[in-house]
Formats: structure tokens, sequence, C-alpha cells
């Protein structure tokens, strides 16, 4: 029964953007919770780490000179997609994740679930997912700057 619930979460999370945006929130908040931030953590020292600790070849987008948006963590998370590479920021104060999943191929698509956003885009044969509060101001434009860097 549980490698039947586990195939058929795997198979919905891979055709439901929803289901998937749905995972990513709940990860999204319990890492937050649990994980310490990683202050002055450095974009190389985390695409280093996700690398050699996880095999994770990824972008890391870096945090801004202003302070707004901050690089607080970087680690691998298990949802119904598989092991996934999550990278945490702070932006205004405010929890923000970015997650890397290996396979590509989802189309650019914004959802709203559980009262997170997520915003989806496929690169170098992978898929990039950030998620914050829906409610956080300027998150349409820090989906953008996400976007430019992962290119």
């Amino acid at each position: 029964m549980l490698a039947l619930s586990g195939v058929t979460l795997h198979m919905a999370t891979g055709r439901s953007t929803t289901v998937l945006a749905a995972q990513l929130a709940v990860d999204h908040a319990k890492c937050h919770l649990t994980e310490r931030a990683e202050h002055g953590l450095q974009p190389d020292t985390a695409r280093e780490r996700l690398a050699t600790r996880y095999g994770f070849h990824t972008d890391v987008p870096p945090g801004t000179p202003d302070g707004r948006l901050e690089l607080v963590g970087a680690r691998r998370c298990l949802t119904g997609e598989g092991t996934n590479a999550h990278i945490l920021y702070r932006f205004h104060g405010q929890p923000v994740s970015l997650y890397m999943l290996p396979e590509g191929g989802r189309r650019e698509q914004s959802v709203e679930v559980l009262g997170d956003r997520t915003y989806v885009w496929s690169r170098h044969n992978g898929t990039y997912v950030l998620v914050a509060d829906a409610g956080v101001v300027g998150l349409p434009e820090l989906a953008q700057y996400m976007q430019q860097a992962t290119r």
C-alpha cells in the first residue's frame, strides 16, 4: 500500500503543477522553521555544497547588494518528484525558497496554493520553483530576477 501511494504521488506530481506547488509550499515552511539561517553565505559556497554533498550542479543566484535578498541556506529536500536542491533566502525579511528539480520540461507558470505563490520555469534540463508567501511585496520582480539569474 505504501509503495502504491508513493507511485501515485510521483505520477500526480509529474502531471500537476498545483500538486508540486503544494508539496514545495509545505517543505518551504518546514525548512525555514527548522534550518538555522547562515547569514553571509556566499553563492559559490552554496553551489559547492550542493554539488559535493548532494550531486546537484545548479546556479545559486546571489543576494542583492542592498540586502533586500539574502542567501541563508542550501540543502536537499525530498518531494514526489524525488530529491531536489533547496536554496533558502530571506527577501525583505520574509522566507523565500528556490528549488531545482533535476528534470525539466515544465512550462512557465505561477500557482497560488496554501497561502504561498509559486513560480515555475525550466532551464538547462531542470525545473526551478520559487516559493514565498503570496503577500510578499515585490514577489513578481523577485521571480524575474531569479529567472534571469538561472539562465
